[in-house]
This record gives structure tokens, sequence and C-alpha cells, in this order.
């Protein structure tokens, strides 16, 4: 079976197009992995959950969990950080390519600053995703809960407290999920860019090759002849 996908085309970099064209043929063919994986850990934690509170099998109640954290965890290596990667790599190749003039040893640098950066920003992603996922999943268990309560109760059986229990689980939950995706109120900074975002800094000894620069969108300094800025990515030339 042939699977389509699609590639980034760089008409002045054959090396970062066929890198491109190589990163999402593999990816094209993990999500049909990625897909199943995560259809059979959603659909087995609903039914170990569901039986949990019945049997109260801890064993298989914590397998389930334990396989939905895996399988999430999965989801978020094929869905944020691999592409993350793959486009730092590809502003490497380009880097590389366009300051070919210059010591390698200042190449070097620049495209360790990137995957550094890039680093940095997966660790964050992460950081804000994990907590968030993981209250996510308790929540489901309380609303799993609140449903099983409500069947007892229909079926004249002791289920008052699952049925309280989850509804005040729920409220915790959703809320500390609310807090987290909502994160701190930002403080006001202020900042030589906040006039005007179109307005570059003012370079400094930016009349010769190797000069030093200022990225117009980060103010991070650069090398007059940078095509990419090694901070943030943004093209600069």
């Amino acid at each position: 079976m042939r699977i389509s996908y699609t590639y980034h085309n760089y008409p002045n970099c054959p090396r970062a197009t066929e890198y491109s064209k190589a990163a999402e043929s593999s990816a094209a063919y993990g999500s049909m992995f990625l897909g199943l994986v995560t259809i059979g850990a959603a659909i087995f934690f609903l039914v170990c959950t569901f039986s949990f509170f019945g049997n109260y099998n801890w064993g298989e109640f914590l397998g389930a969990i334990a396989f939905a954290i895996g399988a999430a965890l999965i989801d978020f290596y094929a869905i944020v950080i691999r592409p993350n990667n793959t486009e730092c790599e590809i502003k490497v190749i380009l880097t590389e390519d366009s300051n070919r003039r210059l010591p390698a040893a200042t190449i070097a640098q620049f495209c360790e600053a990137l995957r550094k950066e890039n680093k940095k920003q997966n660790k964050e992603t992460f950081m804000r995703f994990f907590p968030v996922f993981l209250i996510s999943l308790f929540d489901a268990v309380a609303l799993i809960a609140t449903i099983k309560g409500v069947y007892f109760l229909c079926h004249k059986e002791d289920g008052l407290f699952l049925l309280l229990g989850g509804i005040v689980a729920i409220g915790i939950l959703s809320y500390l999920i609310w807090r987290l995706v909502k994160g701190p109120s930002p403080k006001p900074t202020t900042s030589i860019l906040s006039s005007s975002n179109e307005q570059p800094v003012p370079a400094a000894n930016s009349t010769g090759s190797g000069d030093i620069a200022f990225c117009r969108k980060c103010g991070a300094k650069i090398l007059s002849d940078s095509v990419f800025c090694a901070k943030c990515g943004t093209k600069v030339r």
C-alpha cells in the first residue's frame, strides 16, 4: 500500500528538501501504527475503568492507566517533539548552506544554538502538556465513576458514594486543568521592540561580513550576513 505524504521544498537547498521529504515519508507510515496504539489504549482504558468500579481490580486498573500514559507519550513525541526536531534540523541545514563562507567554528556555534533552543522549547512544551494530560486522565476516571454511580442507583444498588465522589472530583480536577491551561498572568515588560514589531533594532558594526547585527523579531545577536536568526529561526534576509 502506498501512502502519500507532503514535504517542504527548498529550491535553493536540495539537501534540506531531501531531509524534509525523508522525514515526512517516515512520519506518514508511523502514523498508521500510532493510530492503532492510541485507539487500543483508549478502548483498554475505558473498559478497565468501567470494570474497576465494580470488582476493584487494582492491577488491571493501574495497567490501563500506564498503557494510556505510554500511548500519550508516544503521541506527544510523534505530534510535537519529532516535527520540532525535524524543523530544527532543516534550519541547521539551511544555516550551514547559506553561511558557507564563514569559519566552520562560527557555523557550528550557530547550529548548536539552534539545537539548544529547540531542546529548551521541547522541554517547556512537555512540562505544560504532561500535567494537563495526567489530570485530564483522572478527570475521565472521575466521570466514569459518576456514570457508574448513576448505573448502580438505577439498579437499586449502592452507588451514592461513587456519584457524589465523582462529581466532586470532576469539579476539582476541571478547575486544576483550567488553571494549568490559563497559566499565570503575564507581567508587563518594557521592550525596545514594543513600539513596533516591524522596526529593526539598529545593527552594531554591520558593515562587513561576519559582523554583529540584531534580529528584528526577537532582538537576539546574529551575524550581519546570516539568513536565519539562530534563536527564533526568523528569516532575516
